[in-house]
């Protein structure tokens, strides 16, 4: 199995990785599957053995589809389960290079029918792997999930009373923290939990660590600590734990330390494990960048925590150092997608920064580079017309089989009327009989095959209505406009906007009290009602993040009245979450309250990302307005001066004084009194 992983690694490599001009690897992969007298584990070896980390140069698609065609010319014929799994692969992957889902996902289910018929449990879970795979490459976490599910259901089953290989074949961890991207809670505490379980067996069964993996696991667990927010278990764990580092990735652990670190505001304990030498390397690679200071090599995710961590302690000028060496200078990181997320640091720092003419022309190249990486989100609109095509081909399939027949049938005929010559009137005249039956069939094949394709028109036109519905849920509908009109959407930097949070005061104490699906349907409830109020006011809905809520008035078209609809629907919110409070105390349910916090300045507000589409909004106005909120008070709207002035002569105000906010000094706030 192990042999099977690491083969599959390698080859994934190739296409994933690039080449250096003379492409030797590639060279190589050719002459050992060229070669007929080669063994599977003699091609394994010979291809563990190689330096396959040295590239520049990627693998272009005719070049993988080579590859693809030897190795399916070199183990078509044998029956390993292994040989024709990596063919599969092969053949998946060459899809997906092409943004062909659709055919990725065909290929990947052709093999579980067929291994499903054998009953073999490994050759099934090798099969379930390759979907999660795919669904993995085009952004759809949650399919990840459910297949991740299903192997760790197939593991539980095929291991009973054998705890030792539950706790080792823990793949389904890493797919079960995806959680964090579509706010799946119960799968990453699911995948904390069982990370634990194998992090305290190592521990007592040393022997068993590099066996079971721990090290990757470990680095799991503490990501996933990291994507809650869970900054202090971070550092309880990870220093619990640092007998281990020999066995795991030291550079990880350090980093994950630092940033926890410094997002708990402890400056010098976040830059004592950022400054251990161990996090730098004199070996440069294309995942790297030099570090202005220290002229050592850093790995980007260590590069990608310590940007962050300068902007939390606001040192910005080092922020921009690092970023701009990243992006700009000759050891800038070579991985397109690592350099566009880095080019993703470098316009917030310079936001953050107050240099914003620079931060616009970031964002402008992040949005040309995505455009030219193989975004996964462009693959997820198209799935539908992708798998369509399928059906498309099948129908062409079976219209020429069809023809075939009919060409068959038309032969017979021809002979039959050769004989018509000799025969007698009686035979002539059943023939004729056949003859008409005949067409009477074909006119009735072909007005089947008529309706069948004006069935498979109105499905596309089906399937292309949703597409679209899709695009305007996920988008405002100007920016939805232009994205389809043009293929692309600019970031822009709106003068005025009035931006509103919300967040539930104690939710973390009432999730405790209910269970997690009361918990989910009370958020729903509220954050129902709020969606409605915005659209009631044509306020743009940002994000929900946890038990926070985001909106903004005046974009993404501006407006003058932003400010007044702003402070409108946050009324609305506020008198709703009090009925809703009375009605759940008369019934004896726990209940929300709420701080509101509003503010109104200028904003950078686009499209970015590089693995799905997703509108947002940007600056010191965002940061401000969330202030707004953690220094209001329960059951009040509390809004900043910048939006007093706007709405003073609309709305009663009472005036709390300079109040400090985090980060951000004293500011001017004021009540907003219900009416």
């Amino acid at each position: 199995m192990r042999k099977i992983i690491v083969l599959l690694g390698l080859f994934l490599f190739i296409v994933s990785n690039s080449f250096s001009q003379s492409t030797p690897y590639l060279d190589l992969v050719k002459k050992l599957l060229s070669n007929k007298d080669i063994t599977f584990n003699q091609l394994f070896d010979s291809l563990a053995s190689k330096d396959y980390y040295v590239s520049t140069k990627p693998l272009k698609s005719e070049e993988f589809a080579l590859i693809s065609k030897l190795v399916d010319q070199r183990f078509a014929s044998t029956k390993n389960d292994s040989t024709l799994n990596l063919i599969a692969v092969f053949k998946l992957r060459s899809y997906l290079m092409t943004h062909e889902s659709g055919k990725a996902i065909l290929v990947a289910q052709e093999y579980y029918d067929n291994v499903k018929k054998t009953g073999n449990y490994q050759s099934i879970i090798n099969a379930l792997r390759l979907f999660t795979y795919i669904y993995s490459e085009v952004g759809m976490i949650k399919e990840v999930i459910n297949y991740s599910r299903e192997i760790y259901a197939m593991q539980l089953e095929n291991a009973k009373n054998k705890s030792d290989t539950i706790l080792a074949d823990g793949d389904y961890a890493w797919p079960l923290s995806q959680g964090f991207f579509i706010r799946d809670t119960v799968a990453m505490d699911s995948a904390l939990v069982l990370l634990q379980n194998v992090i305290n067996y190592c521990r007592k069964n040393p022997a068993k660590s590099s066996i079971m993996g721990v090290a990757d696991k470990y680095k799991i667990y503490l990501m996933t600590l990291a994507r809650q927010k869970r900054h202090k278990d971070i550092i309880q764990v990870g220093m619990a734990n640092l007998t281990m580092i020999d066995n795991c990735n030291f550079l990880y652990v350090y980093s994950r330390l630092g940033t926890a670190y410094a997002n708990l505001n402890n400056h010098d304990s976040a830059f004592y494990f950022f400054n251990k030498p161990e996090i730098y390397t004199d070996v440069p690679r294309n995942t790297t960048t030099l570090h202005p200071t220290k002229k050592r090599y850093i790995e980007f995710y260590e590069f990608r925590d310590l940007v962050k961590a300068h902007l939390i302690f606001k040192e910005y000028k080092e922020a921009v150092a690092l970023c701009e060496m990243a992006t700009i200078s000759t050891y800038k990181i070579k991985n397109p997608e690592y350099f566009n997320l880095a080019l993703e640091l470098t316009a917030e720092s310079y936001l953050k920064a107050g240099m914003f003419e620079k931060a616009a022309q970031a964002y402008a190249q992040v949005k040309r580079t995505s455009d030219s990486l193989n975004i996964a989100s462009q693959a997820i609109l198209n799935e539908t017309i992708q798998t369509s095509t399928q059906i498309q081909i099948k129908a062409t399939e079976d219209a020429a089989r069809l023809d075939k027949e009919n060409s068959e049938l038309q032969r017979k005929q021809e002979k039959l009327k050769s004989n018509l010559i000799i025969t007698s009137i009686s035979i002539v005249a059943i023939l004729a009989i056949v003859f008409f039956a005949v067409l009477f069939d074909r006119f009735r094949t072909t007005r089947k095959q008529k309706k069948l394709i004006e069935e498979q028109a109105e499905t596309l036109a089906i399937e292309k209505h949703r597409s679209d519905e899709l695009l305007l849920n996920i988008l405002p509908s100007e920016v939805a406009e232009e994205l389809k009109l043009k293929g692309s959407a600019e970031a822009k930097l709106v003068d005025d906007v009035t931006v509103l949070f919300t967040d539930f005061k104690g939710f973390t104490e009432l999730s405790e009290k209910l269970s997690p699906k009361e918990l989910l349907a009370e958020i729903n409830i509220c954050f129902s009602e709020f969606d409605h109020i915005m659209q009631k006011y044509g306020i743009e809905k940002i994000k929900t993040i946890g038990d926070s809520y985001m909106a903004a008035g005046g974009i993404p078209v501006p407006n003058k009245t932003h400010a007044f609809d702003v402070v409108s629907a946050a009324l609305e919110i506020q008198k709703f979450m009090f009925n809703h409070k009375q009605e759940r105390q008369n019934l004896g349910l726990p209940f929300f309250d709420i701080r509101i916090g509003i503010h109104t300045g200028p904003v950078v507000a686009g499209i970015v990302g590089v693995k799905k589409f997703a509108y947002d909004i940007w600056g010191d106005t965002v940061n401000t307005a969330s202030r707004m909120e953690s220094s209001g008070e329960s059951g009040q709207i509390n809004i900043s001066g910048n939006t007093y002035q706007l709405v003073k002569d609309k709305f009663d105000c009472s005036y709390r004084g300079k109040i400090m906010a985090k980060n951000k000094g004293e500011i001017d706030m004021y009540f907003v009194n219900k009416c």
